[in-house]
């Protein structure tokens, strides 16, 4: 599901693995980036599309994909704008050396 994406958020939890899997002169970065969106209820249904629980969200009644979304655009909306929204996107980025 869903959780799966982000069961690898903190930077200890990788690094701890890659020092068990051998690798050594591990340096793992927090990056961050703010990425300009369309209006809320737009990206949220862009953004379920391009994720692994996309045939289930199509497989909902319209009913039920609007609840979602517009569930989705409510805890979202600290990041609207005036042209839509700003949202903030953090990954994991690791290097290091065999």
């Amino acid at each position: 599901g869903l959780g799966a994406a982000f069961t690898l958020s903190e930077p200890s939890e990788i690094e701890n693995l890659l020092v068990e899997s051998g690798l050594q002169r591990i340096e793992v970065e927090v990056c961050e980036l703010s990425l300009k969106m369309p209006e809320l209820g737009e990206f949220a249904t862009n953004h379920i599309s391009a994720t692994p629980m996309s045939e289930k969200f199509f497989a909902l009644s319209e009913s039920l994909q609007n609840d979602l979304v517009e569930e989705m655009a409510y805890n979202l909306a600290m990041y609207q704008t005036e042209a839509g929204a700003t949202v903030p996107f953090r990954i994991q980025v690791a290097k290091a050396q065999k």
